[in-house]
């Protein structure tokens, strides 16, 4: 409740993509997109997009390096 205070709610998901784990040491989802896809975020297919959203869920479980299947 006191982030909504002092951010929008578009402010404070930007910060928490920007900074969560998405395995293989890439933080935030330029890093993400750029590690995975070779792409910048802004130009990620609707289907890329999906993929790099359910890995912060479980890093290790839905990590596309070691477990492909998950991923």
């Amino acid at each position: 409740m006191e982030l909504t205070k002092k951010y929008t709610k578009e402010q404070i998901i930007e910060f928490y993509i920007n900074d969560i784990s998405y395995a293989n040491t890439y933080y935030g989802l330029q890093s993400a997109a750029r590690g995975y896809f070779g792409k910048n975020a802004s130009e990620l297919t609707l289907s890329q997009i999906a993929y790099l959203c359910a890995i912060p869920n479980s890093p290790s479980f839905y990590n596309p390096y070691r477990h492909p299947e998950n991923a």
